[in-house]
């Protein structure tokens, strides 16, 4: 592409070619890092039931929950409370840091299938 140029007569004696540059700033992307999903905080509410955190039917908490790496480092620490009293959901309160979340759980249908007696096979 050939640059814009200014042509100024000096009183008729010979040219000067005036180039005009447009600068124009470059910006390089920011490098980019994903995360595995595998590295990330991992809640099993399995084991948090099986420990006696969260019970089907109470409510319980709130207890102290921590995170820790493969040298058993603690990577993040955190308060766990629960409310399974309804039939119907239960709600999982998680607090680390800032975070402050709730979490409303549903049974599974075979599970309330298998609770009222009934079968779902027809």
């Amino acid at each position: 592409m050939p640059l814009p140029s200014l042509n100024r007569g000096e009183g008729g004696r010979g040219k000067r070619n005036i180039a005009y540059l447009e600068v124009m700033e470059l910006k390089v992307p920011r490098p980019r890092q994903r995360t595995c999903l595998q590295q990330g905080l991992k809640l099993d509410i399995n084991l948090l039931a099986r420990r006696g955190l969260i019970a089907p039917g109470s409510a319980t908490g709130p207890h102290a929950i921590r995170w820790v790496n493969s040298n058993g480092e603690v990577i993040t620490s955190g308060w766990i409370s629960a409310d399974m009293r309804s039939d119907s959901d239960g709600l999982l309160h998680i607090q680390i840091g800032d975070l402050d979340q709730t979490i409303t759980s549903l049974p599974c249908p075979a599970t309330l299938a298998a609770a009222s007696g009934s079968s779902s096979a027809r």
